[in-house]
């Protein structure tokens, strides 16, 4: 019959102690519930041009939420273009209106409906909004309405910075064109503080003679490689332990 050495021994049971483990972890890690974190419904938001607004669209939405409550998405729109939301719930039954801008980490704007179920809020953004509707307590109905203004032409409300000849020479002829004047140049004055400075040059330091240096003294050599002693400790527990792995190995030989 063939025994096993001492190293397949420990291999062995090492080898076995392992697969013990991972077959335990992995069974408790199979038996924890997997918590799916909850989502609220996402609408994304339709607008339609409004017909008492030429310059905005509009869109309405109704239903009802609970606490986890109702996400929409309303289109991109510009820092221009005014944006605006109108919820309408049940008196007495409180709702929680969150907005943001698609970028945002936190909600940018919170706001309850008041004692009539109201709530009104004008913003402007730059992107896409989150809008969250949710109850505070129960289920609640809403009405939610959602207003984008076009972008306001803010360059035509202001004098273009630059014109053509031809038109300028109009100006001119009329007089109503505004010339460049540079400024005048400031003439120098004279002043105290004008007054040149004579640089003095500073007084050189006496020389003296140089003072030899002193020679650093000599390491004695047995300073400079370690003490003798240290070192014959060193080696006499080196070939101490050649010696145990040499047994150690002809006697696992011998047992095989």
């Amino acid at each position: 019959m063939n025994r096993l050495s001492p190293h397949r021994r420990i291999y062995r049971a090492a080898t076995w102690f392992s697969l013990l483990v991972t077959a335990s972890f992995s069974h408790a890690q199979s038996a924890k519930p997997v918590s799916t974190p909850l989502v609220p419904p996402t609408t994304e938001v339709k607008l339609v041009a409004s017909p008492k607004a030429p310059t905005a669209k509009a869109a309405r939405y109704r239903g009802q939420v609970d606490t986890l409550g109702m996400a929409f998405v309303v289109p991109a729109n510009t820092v221009f273009g005014r944006s605006g939301l109108l919820i309408a719930g049940e008196p007495g039954k409180q709702l929680l209106v969150q907005v943001k801008n698609e970028l945002s980490l936190k909600w940018d704007r919170e706001l309850m409906t008041d004692a009539n179920g109201r709530a009104e809020l004008k913003f402007r953004t730059e992107g896409r909004a989150y809008i969250l509707v949710r109850a505070v307590k129960g289920n609640a109905p809403y009405v939610a309405t959602f207003f984008v203004h076009d972008e306001l032409p803010i360059h035509k409300r202001f004098e273009k910075p630059f014109v053509s000849k031809d038109e300028f020479a109009q100006r001119v002829a009329a007089g109503t064109a505004v010339a460049h004047t540079p400024a005048p140049r400031l003439k120098p004055t004279t002043n105290a503080l004008d007054t040149p400075i004579t640089h003095q040059p500073s007084p050189k330091p006496p020389q003296t003679s140089p003072t030899p240096a002193t020679p650093p003294t000599p390491t004695p050599p047995s300073d400079a490689t370690g003490t003798p002693v240290v070192l014959w400790l060193i080696a006499g527990l080196l070939a101490v332990l050649v010696v145990f792995v040499g047994i150690f190995l002809l006697k696992g030989k011998k047992s095989s």
